[in-house]
């Protein structure tokens, strides 16, 4: 349980900070997503290289990547550009964060 609740604030943290990035240029938000996409997948490289993702999980993570790698390592620089990727992003985000809090809740019930 103890690691579940830094989970829980750290979640809770990035979606504050994507609600708080309305007063940001679109580039920006976009740049901070990618960075939050960023720490999230090498949090999840780790617990795949200790065993602590499923098949499913695996397969998940890999989707994800494979539509926003292309879009964070080489970023649109047009703001009409960047706002059509970016809730494709942030739903990335969204669904390794998910991925995320399931590994850590069953690292707990262990």
């Amino acid at each position: 349980m103890a690691k579940l609740v830094p989970s829980l604030v750290a979640i809770s943290l990035a979606v504050a900070t994507v609600a708080a990035c309305t007063t940001v240029s679109p580039r920006i938000e976009l740049l901070q997503t990618c960075d939050r996409y960023a720490s999230t997948l090498t949090a999840l490289a780790a617990a795949k290289a200790h065993g602590r993702l499923s098949v499913p999980q695996v397969d998940a993570v890999d989707t994800v990547r494979l539509g926003l790698n292309p879009i964070c390592e080489s970023p649109p620089v047009v703001d009409e550009s960047v706002a059509a990727v970016l809730p494709q992003v942030k739903e990335g985000v969204r669904q390794l964060l998910l991925i995320e809090a399931q590994v850590e809740i069953a690292d707990d019930a262990r």
